[in-house]
């Protein structure tokens, strides 16, 4: 399974993986129990579910050479909607584009389509693209839209905070408006996760 990660800065969102090899002939029930402490009611949500990827060859279930996975994968799933934070503005897609590298703006929030996202499986999705740290460049990077490739600029948890932290550069980046501007069609950044307002967004 995945690794844990510090009781204080556990996500609201968890994810965990389990190889299981089994016979390419044989079957497999599979349980899943969920201890929660400290919930409140009506104030969180538990979401759960399984994505399974079914090995190639015969025997074990695997093989020593698999078909690789495409390079690009969009994941199924999750939750849509808008992704509101400070001064009320939203993630948007400006022009609601579907080209490599389009920025990814601050944008008073409406029901225009490049505003709505899906959340699924750590990816922030867009018409079929995934919001991206530029370059993997770290502190200051422009976000953008880039190929779902699963790679950890693209990664992100949304914390019991409200923050969206990145899996790039050991979590410390966060979804950021930079200088907390009010300006319309600002380019979003990911900068030190400093739990600021320009920081705090919701769940689409």
């Amino acid at each position: 399974m995945s690794g844990s990660r510090d009781a204080a800065t556990v996500p609201s969102t968890v994810y965990v993986a389990q190889d299981i090899n089994i016979a390419s002939s044989a079957s497999c029930t599979l349980s899943i129990t969920v201890f929660v402490t400290n919930f409140k009611t009506n104030a969180e949500n538990i979401t759960m579910s399984v994505n399974y990827n079914e090995g190639t060859g015969t025997g074990t279930g695997t093989s020593a050479t698999p078909t690789p996975s495409p390079s690009s994968s969009v994941p199924s799933g999750g939750v849509s909607g808008i992704i509101k934070g400070y001064d009320s503005k939203c993630v948007n897609d400006t022009g609601n584009s579907s080209k490599l590298r389009a920025p990814i703006v601050s944008y008073a929030c409406s029901g225009a389509k490049g505003k709505t996202w899906r959340y699924a499986a750590g990816e922030l999705i867009h018409n079929g693209m995934c919001l991206n740290d530029k370059g993997n460049a770290g502190n200051g990077g422009k976000l953008i839209l880039y190929s779902c490739n699963g790679s950890d600029d693209e990664i992100w948890v949304h914390q019991m905070n409200n923050t969206y932290e990145l899996k790039a550069h050991n979590w410390t980046l966060c979804l950021s408006i930079p200088g907390a501007s009010k300006k319309n069609g600002v380019q979003l950044q990911a900068d030190t996760c400093k739990n600021s307002v320009a920081q705090k967004w919701t769940i689409p």
